[in-house]
């Protein structure tokens, strides 16, 4: 249910150990950016999706990216704020299909 007319929106956030070790870009910073995001354009943010220390070479192996996709066809939330667009997957392919799959909903990415 809509709070005050707002779109609902869900943030995803994935960080492995190499990438933050190199990258520097922590979970709790990408939430925050988020959230930022969210304040700035007047959505409601309903929910973070977090895969913590998990590669992004695939979307099966990945609990927080599975919840996302089953909430979305449940129809929970109306769009997804990510930090980059490399938080999704490493592989453009997984990308390209989670896109399809959420626009199959009439969920933005």
């Amino acid at each position: 249910m809509r709070k005050n007319n707002k779109m609902r929106a869900v943030g995803y956030v994935r960080v492995s150990t190499k990438e933050q070790a190199v990258e520097g870009y922590s979970l709790s910073a990408q939430k925050e950016q988020i959230k930022r995001y969210c304040e700035m354009y007047d959505l409601d943010l309903v929910n973070i999706y977090s895969d913590e220390g998990i590669s992004g070479k695939n979307l099966e192996d990945r609990e927080g990216i599975q919840d996302l996709r089953d909430d979305a066809k449940a129809g929970l939330f109306d769009t997804v704020i990510i930090w980059k667009l490399s938080r999704i997957s490493r592989r453009l392919l997984d990308t390209l299909t989670l896109i399809d799959e959420l626009n199959t909903h009439k969920i933005p990415l």
